[in-house]
């Protein structure tokens, strides 16, 4: 503090009350000396995002494996560029296909819902989270067939509910088929 009341001694003499106008001082010193350190803070969190080329490289990279049917190579390039551009929906859409058809029913929802906060009149994203939630439907339901008596009347009415969601899904028979996404075959325009 003798520190602080020599170099703004003056200063604080000149206000009323010498010791609380130079706690003052010393407040205002404490900051004039931490505002370079905050300063070097943000320069590094501007350091941790991706560059615009980064963001190129995984767009394209990202594309490439999306086009392929790669999801396992496509997911992490999406992940980035979701992360280095949050407010495209189309890419929060594409990254909701690509959980979906990883067998990731949560996440490709989670996906879809972010794409929907930032475009509420993407059809194909309610389309899709409506496909992969009517999937989750259908193995509880086919779960439930597994595991009830078969003379519960309940486990008649859930076998004939996963019977009606498999027809609206045009899965009759197939518990075990992975299908199309029907709307996520939509291409991102070529740059």
């Amino acid at each position: 503090m003798n520190f602080v009341c020599e170099v703004y001694g003056r200063a604080a003499r000149r206000c009323a009350g010498g010791r609380q106008a130079a706690a003052r001082w010393g407040r205002v010193a404490v900051l004039l000396l931490l505002l370079p350190s905050l300063s070097a803070c943000q320069s590094m969190r501007s350091e941790q995002a991706p560059s615009t080329s980064a963001v190129a490289i995984a767009r394209q990279a990202g594309e490439s494996a999306y086009a392929a049917g790669e999801w396992a190579a496509a997911e992490p390039h999406y992940s980035t560029l979701v992360a280095a551009i949050p407010q495209d929906a189309e890419l929060w859409f594409r990254l909701g296909n690509i959980y979906a058809r990883m067998d990731r029913p949560d996440a490709a929802i989670a996906a879809y819902r972010e794409a929907l906060v930032r475009d509420s009149d993407l059809a194909k994203a309610w389309f899709n989270m409506g496909v992969v939630q009517l999937r989750q439907a259908a193995n509880s339901f086919l779960k439930m067939k597994v595991h009830s008596p078969a003379g519960d009347p309940v486990a008649a009415q859930g076998a004939a509910t996963y019977d009606a969601i498999m027809a609206i899904l045009g899965q009759q028979d197939r518990p075990s088929a992975d299908p199309a996404l029907p709307g996520d075959v939509d291409e991102l325009p070529a740059p």
